[in-house]
């Protein structure tokens, strides 16, 4: 797997890192703690019946259910580590680099999340049906 892959997002390149194994692991822990609830929602995603927004939808109402605000900033910005924009990491920067844009932030995140898991992702329950879904 590759050390670091370019990503575009919102006409801004980002540079993913890989994480070390024991950081990858102990996010891991904290990410499956705080979504695995919702990822077990995209089990019954079926391409044929094009129901993935309602079960998007029902993905975060759970993800709501389990979020602490503190918690999932705390997490937020620990996946946002991997990330690198103009040679700093874009947690460092977060409050100033995301004004009017937090989505970007999320789709930030989420690339770390693809580039250091994308090797077991799809063998968690609703693994493989997110991938399809957010077209990874």
């Amino acid at each position: 797997m590759q050390a670091t892959t370019q990503i575009v997002v919102k006409d801004k390149t980002y540079t993913i890192r890989m994480f070390s194994p024991t950081r990858a692991t102990k996010l891991f822990a904290k990410l499956v703690k705080l979504a695995g609830p919702a990822l077990a929602t995209m089990a019954d995603f079926d391409p044929k019946k094009g129901n993935e927004v309602e079960l998007l939808s029902k993905a975060l109402m759970v993800l709501a259910q389990n979020l602490d605000e503190n918690q999932f900033d705390v997490l937020l910005k620990e996946l946002l580590n991997g990330a690198v924009f103009e040679n700093q990491t874009v947690d460092v920067m977060f409050d100033t680099h995301f004004v009017g844009g937090i989505s970007s932030a999320f789709l930030v995140a989420a690339e770390v999340i693809k580039h250091n898991y994308k090797d077991f992702l799809h063998v968690l329950p609703g693994g493989k049906n997110l991938l399809v879904v957010a077209k990874v």
